[in-house]
């Protein structure tokens, strides 16, 4: 992939580009705003009506879906260049979490 941008609009309209046969969901601020709608994009992607599920960090916060086998960190080394002297090891923690996600099912 080459450089596109940040955000999962971007990322959703690169891989559509890429993999029209993807089918995927995402998961940011602009899709959850309406109550109920984290539980419904969940229950989505867990009834297997997406392939992929591009979101934000929210999707890092105990969240279990044991279908989840791999997981993707775009521009994970932005995270270092935080105006933060803890940034490397709020980095290090969030890609552990992140990676906490995958590899849970059977």
């Amino acid at each position: 992939m080459k450089h596109f941008g940040s955000g999962t609009q971007r990322v959703t309209q690169e891989l559509t580009r890429q993999f029209p046969q993807l089918r995927w969901l995402r998961f940011d601020s602009d899709t959850t705003r309406t109550k109920g709608s984290h539980r419904a994009l969940l229950s989505r992607f867990a009834q297997g009506e997406a392939d992929l599920l591009v979101g934000t960090q929210m999707l890092t916060k105990g969240i279990d879906l044991p279908q989840v086998t791999l997981v993707g960190v775009v521009a994970a080394d932005g995270l270092l260049h935080l105006s933060d002297y803890r940034a490397n090891e709020r980095a290090a923690q969030t890609l552990t979490q992140v990676a906490g996600r995958a590899g849970r099912g059977g």
